[in-house]
């Protein structure tokens, strides 16, 4: 069976809210409304997790992570593509 495209912290955004995701990885959201922004999701009030982290025994600019369907992947930061 193949995960939902749309994770459940994107299927309940407000009409007004889209979102954004910083060069490493974190999710913000934007009150297009107020022209404003926050790490905590309008509704649940809480920070949305990627899994996204920088570990020592990775080569420098790599970073390891996961998907919204948990799939382990690399991200290569010197290049901006997910390997």
């Amino acid at each position: 069976m193949a995960a939902d495209p749309k994770p459940d912290w994107l299927c309940c955004l407000p009409s007004s809210w889209s979102y954004g995701v910083t060069r490493d990885g974190r999710i913000f959201f934007i009150n297009e409304e107020a022209k404003s922004t926050t790490w905590l999701h309008p509704v649940t009030g809480e920070a949305v997790i990627t899994g996204h982290r920088k570990t020592p025994d990775l080569p420098t600019g790599w970073e390891e992570g996961y998907t919204f369907e948990g799939a382990r992947c690399f991200i290569n930061r010197t290049r901006d593509r997910t390997e």
